[in-house]
């Protein structure tokens, strides 16, 4: 959460061009995901152990920007 409160504050880290992975995929780590891309990243992961619990327009954002989410598919 270090990464959203440097953001909030004003000093934002240079991700240009950077794969970023997210673990978790609630809707902070859609939040993260989103401004991963506006810090300049190339791309964006969101893992999860579970289905995401994201929903509305924190998950739309980020999946718009182009976040991929991932989480284990087996019954």
């Amino acid at each position: 959460m270090d990464f959203l409160k440097d953001v909030n504050h004003g000093h934002p880290p240079d991700l240009t061009g950077q794969d970023i992975v997210v673990i978790g995929a609630g809707n902070a780590g859609m939040d993260i995901c989103a401004q991963a891309f506006v810090c300049g990243a190339k791309s964006v992961i969101a893992v999860d152990i579970q289905p995401p619990a994201s929903f509305g327009v924190e998950r739309e954002a980020a999946e718009a920007l182009g976040t991929k989410v991932l989480w284990p598919k087996v019954t």
